[in-house]
C-alpha cells in the first residue's frame, strides 16, 4: 500500500522475522518501522507508551506516510495492551495538537502467532483494511476482488516462471518421496526425496531460464549457503524422451523423523502426478501416504509440487 509503513508491537526479533521473510521474496533489503521494542519492564506495566512514541517518531521521519497499521503479537497480545485504545488516544490527542490538517491512518491489526499461521494473519490485515477504508456508496457495477495467500501450483507455473519449458517426465531409480518437517502453509510436512534401495520416483524436467531459476529458488527458499528450507542436488535423471538430462533436484535442508503431510498437500502432489501421466502405481503410492486434514484453511496452491529439477538452469519436479 502506498505511503504505508507498519509497527510490529513486540520485541525486536518479531520485526526481524517480517523483514526476512520480505527480503527473501524481493531479493532485496526491506524495511519495516522498528518495532515498539517491548522488554521486561513493558511485559509488566504495558508497553502502550512505546506505540504512541513510536507513531511520532515514524510521522516526524516520513512527512509522506499516511497509514500506519499498528501489529500486534503474541506478547503484547498475552499481556493485554489495549491498542485500539491507544489508537483512539492518538487519534484524539497527538494527531490533532502536533499534526493538524494532515491525513493520518491509524489501523489495529491483532494478530497474535498462537491463533491461526501467517495465511489467517494475511486475512485479518485485509480485513482490517477493509474495514478501516471501504464506505458505503451506490452500487457502480464493479467489484473489488482480494486475493488470498497463494503458491505456486501447475495453472500458475507460467505466470510464476514464463521462460520455463517442460522438456519431459522423467523417471529417478533409487529415490521415493517422503513428508518431513512442518510447514503452515500446508499445516504439515513438506516433500522431499529420500534414497531408497529399490525405490523409484517420477518428475518432470524443467528448463528454466536465469530469471525464472531465481524465482523458483525463492518460493522453494533456496539459499546459497545452504541455510535455506531446500538445497540443489545435482543428478542425472532419464527422460522419456530417451536422454538423459543433468538437473538439479530440490531436496529438503533437514529431514528429522518423517511426519504426515496434510491430506490437501499429498492430494495436491497426487494430482499433479497425474495432470502429467505419471503411471497409475505411483499415484496409488502417493495417495497411501496417511494424511489427515488440515486443521485450517490451506492455500489453494502449491509450488511446483513434483520437486523440480534444472539444465539451461535445468529442473526437475519430483
Amino acid at each position: 500500500m502506498k505511503d504505508c509503513i507498519g509497527i510490529v508491537h513486540g520485541g525486536q526479533g518479531c520485526v526481524m522475522f517480517v523483514r526476512l521473510m520480505f527480503s527473501q521474496h524481493y531479493k532485496e533489503s526491506f524495511e519495516i518501522a522498528s518495532s515498539s521494542s517491548l522488554h521486561e519492564d513493558g511485559a509488566v506495566f504495558s508497553a502502550c507508551g512505546r506505540v504512541e512514541e513510536g507513531v511520532d517518531v515514524l510521522l516526524a521521519r516520513y512527512p509522506h506516510v499516511k497509514v500506519i497499521p499498528i501489529i500486534t503479537t503474541c506478547s503484547t497480545e498475552v499481556i493485554g495492551d489495549d491498542v485500539d485504545g491507544v489508537i483512539r488516544k492518538l487519534n484524539e490527542g497527538l494527531l490533532k495538537e502536533k499534526y493538524p490538517g494532515r491525513e493520518v491512518h491509524l489501523i489495529a491489526v491483532h494478530t497474535p502467532s498462537f491463533v491461526g499461521s501467517m495465511i489467517n494473519g494475511y486475512d485479518v490485515a485485509v480485513r482490517d483494511f477493509v474495514k478501516h477504508f471501504a464506505t458505503k456508496t451506490e452500487p457502480d457495477g464493479k467489484l473489488n476482488l482480494v486475493t488470498g495467500w497463494v503458491k505456486l501450483d501447475a495453472r500458475l507455473l507460467a505466470e510464476c516462471c514464463p521462460g520455463a519449458r517442460l522438456l519431459t517426465v522423467a523417471q529417478l531409480p533409487g529415490f521415493d518421496i517422503g513428508f518431513f518437517g512442518y510447514t503452515p502453509k500446508w499445516d504439515g510436512a513438506e516433500e522431499t526425496l529420500v534414497a531408497r534401495e529399490g525405490g523409484t520416483t517420477w518428475g518432470l524436467v524443467l528448463a528454466l531460464r536465469k530469471f525464472d531459476a531465481g524465482r523458483m529458488d525463492s518460493m522453494q527458499n533456496v539459499h546459497g549457503d545452504g541455510s535455506g528450507t531446500y538445497f540443489h542436488y545435482p543428478m542425472n535423471v532419464r527422460g522419456l524422451d530417451g536422454q538423459t538430462h543433468s538437473v538439479l533436484l530440490y531436496m529438503k535442508t533437514a529431514l528429522g523423523a518423517p511426519r504426515m503431510p496434510s491430506a490437501e498437500y499429498r492430494d495436491r502432489i497426487a494430482d499433479g502426478a497425474r495432470a502429467h501421466g505419471m503411471p497409475e502405481e505411483y499415484i496409488a503410492r502417493l495417495r497411501a501416504f496417511e494424511a489427515p486434514p488440515a486443521s485450517y484453511p490451506v492455500p489453494y496452491g502449491m509450488r511446483v509440487t513434483l520437486p523440480v529439477v534444472t539444465a539451461e538452469n535445468r529442473y526437475c519436479a519430483f
